[in-house]
């Protein structure tokens, strides 16, 4: 009987050893299939929000921004780009300050992350590269959610083709902490 109560106080002791997986969605737990693509556009749509909302155009060859809102070097936008960073690495201290490190892919990572995209459909990475060469190697893959598509056939927004056509023309705002790096978020309604 003692050698019964022992074993069970082991098990027990063992259990509480276990760690459970660290569930990283919006909702911490996991998001249903079906509800997925719509999560996504909500985050990207959030983080649009709390950015502003900010649209980059162009009016009679000048690059307008309206309305102008948090810019990822400001302390608050700092803070949240943070959080992008820390998806990939819990211990990141690289923040919105860092205008060496661009953060885009990061914040690709995140939202599909907390969206509760399965990992075997996408490489979290802060680079691009990595989770597109993914999607490309899989892209013969019924099963393979995602699908690789030429830019040609792709429908564009004023604000990507506005932000595109700055970027290749060198035209990007510019921040007085980052006189390097473009400091906008081009986002499509």
């Amino acid at each position: 009987m003692q050698t019964r109560h022992l074993v069970a106080a082991l098990l027990l002791l063992l259990s509480a050893c276990v760690t459970k997986p660290v569930i990283e969605t919006i909702t911490g737990k996991p998001i249903p299939e079906s509800e997925v693509k719509a999560t996504i556009l909500a985050l990207a749509r959030g983080e649009w929000q709390t950015f502003g909302k900010q649209r980059v155009y162009w009016e009679d060859g000048v690059q307008v921004i309206k309305p102008v809102g948090l810019w990822e070097d400001d302390r608050l936008g700092s803070e949240r780009v943070a959080e992008y960073w820390r998806v990939l690495d819990p211990d990141s201290k690289l923040t919105g300050m860092n205008c060496a490190d661009p953060w885009s892919a990061a914040f690709i990572s995140w939202v599909m992350i907390r969206a509760g995209v399965d990992p075997r459909q996408f490489t979290r990475s802060a680079a691009h590269r990595d989770y597109l060469k993914t999607i490309i190697a899989h892209a013969d893959d019924p099963d393979f959610e995602f699908r690789p598509r030429a830019p040609t056939t792709m429908r564009r927004s004023p604000a990507t083709s506005s932000a595109a056509g700055a970027a290749a023309r060198g035209r990007s705002r510019t921040s007085a902490r980052c006189p390097t790096m473009p400091n906008c978020i081009a986002t499509s309604s």
